[in-house]
């Protein structure tokens, strides 16, 4: 299951590459239309003797307004979409093995346990937004 989750999570942060914005504000390098040809720029004159104001900033991948709480949503959200097929599998997993024991004590309780743990981790997973939100009441609750 870790596996699974930095599969997940790589393919995340791949998805969604943080870039550097360069913003040049406060010139303008546009040529305006010149009827006389001695005003014609060179490559090199700049046509204006201010320096240019350079912002470098990270521009947030998630997009405006987005927060801490509805990323981990939608993470949770992704998650859903591999996981319900996941649990699933294993609730069929567990019961080919209790099928196929043949009466084997073992054997059945090895089925038991593989169905315990596949209901446990589907509860969790299913309830991460129930746990996401109390988590999220309990913090909001201390920023008085």
């Amino acid at each position: 299951m870790k596996s699974l989750f930095f599969i997940v999570l790589i393919i995340f942060m791949t998805g969604h590459p943080l870039s550097v914005v360069h913003s040049q504000t406060g010139i303008d390098n546009t040529p305006t239309p010149n009827t006389s040809l001695d005003n014609i720029p060179t490559p090199n004159t700049r046509l204006d003797n201010t320096r240019p104001t350079t912002e470098i900033g990270i521009i947030n991948p998630l997009g405006e307004g987005t927060t801490i709480t509805s990323f981990f949503l939608d993470l949770i959200r992704i998650l859903l979409i591999f996981a319900i097929p996941i649990i699933v599998f294993f609730i069929i997993y567990a019961g080919f093995l209790m099928v196929t024991a043949n009466g084997k004590p073992e054997q059945i309780s090895k089925g038991k346990t593989a169905l315990l743990y596949a209901v446990i981790g589907g509860l969790l997973i299913l309830g991460a937004n129930l746990i996401l939100t109390v988590i999220q009441g309990t913090v909001d609750s201390f920023r008085v």
